[in-house]
C-alpha cells in the first residue's frame, strides 16, 4: 500500500521511516486499510529495529565513557 497523504505520499508505507510509523499510531486516527498496513509494518520492524538497523543490546554503564 502507498501513503495517501503528507510528507511521505507515494510511498510505499513499507518503505517509511519506524518512528514517522510510530508517529502515525500516535497522533493521526487511521482508518482501514492504512491502519493494517502501518500496523503490520511496525510489527515486522519490530521494537529492536530503528530505521532498518538491528539493536543488539544497551551498552554497559561501566563501558560507556563520556566524549564531550
Amino acid at each position: 500500500m502507498r501513503m495517501p497523504f503528507g510528507k511521505y505520499k507515494g510511498m510505499p508505507v513499507e518503505s517509511l521511516p519506524a518512528p514517522y510509523l510510530r508517529w502515525l499510531c500516535e497522533n493521526i486516527e487511521l482508518r482501514s486499510p492504512l491502519k493494517e498496513a502501518v500496523l503490520r509494518t511496525l510489527e515486522e520492524i519490530g521494537p529492536g529495529r530503528i530505521d532498518g538497523l538491528t539493536v543488539e543490546k544497551e551498552p554497559e554503564p561501566d563501558k560507556v565513557r563520556e566524549i564531550y
